[in-house]
């Protein structure tokens, strides 16, 4: 009986022993898999950052180009607007010019009127300065200017 319980015990510890050397190779295999998942996170999380940093520059980029594009519409706009302003002075220019040229043109159509007045009153002058026969003897000097005129150019041919 003393045999068959040193028996016992050697198949206990022997048993202890297989589940010891069992429970030490799932640890094993367990830090194993938590090592190997850390790794595949920790190579996830590079490769993202990797990805990240890749758009952020890229994104970085294309800000900076649209500043210089921006910074080279805002120059040519003020171009522009010096341009106009230049056109607008000279549009101001125009029309202070027309506007005194329009004036000098009514002065002018004053000064017309004026002297068409003054030639409507001449043949009243006319005759009375020259008497009814002067005024006669122009028309009749008129008349023989008119008359000799076709003769004379007949006479030339």
């Amino acid at each position: 009986s003393a045999h068959d319980d040193g028996k016992q015990k050697n198949i206990i510890e022997q048993q202890l022993l297989l589940d010891l050397e069992h429970s030490a190779k799932k640890q094993h295999s367990r830090m194993l898999y938590l090592c190997l998942g850390g790794f595949a996170i920790l190579s996830l999380l590079i490769v993202c950052i990797i990805f990240y940093r890749r758009k952020v520059g890229a994104c970085r980029a294309e800000i900076e180009s649209k500043k210089n594009d921006m910074l080279s519409y805002e120059a040519d706009n003020t171009l522009y607007k010096v341009e106009l302003d230049k056109y607008k002075k000279e549009l101001e220019d125009s029309n202070m010019k027309i506007s005194a040229l329009e004036q000098k043109d009514q002065k002018s159509r004053v000064k017309i009127a004026s002297l068409i007045d003054e030639s409507n009153a001449i043949p009243g002058r006319i005759i009375d300065e020259l008497g009814i026969g002067g005024v006669i003897y122009g028309m009749i000097e008129r008349v023989r200017i008119y008359l000799n005129t076709p003769i004379m150019i007949c006479v030339n041919l």
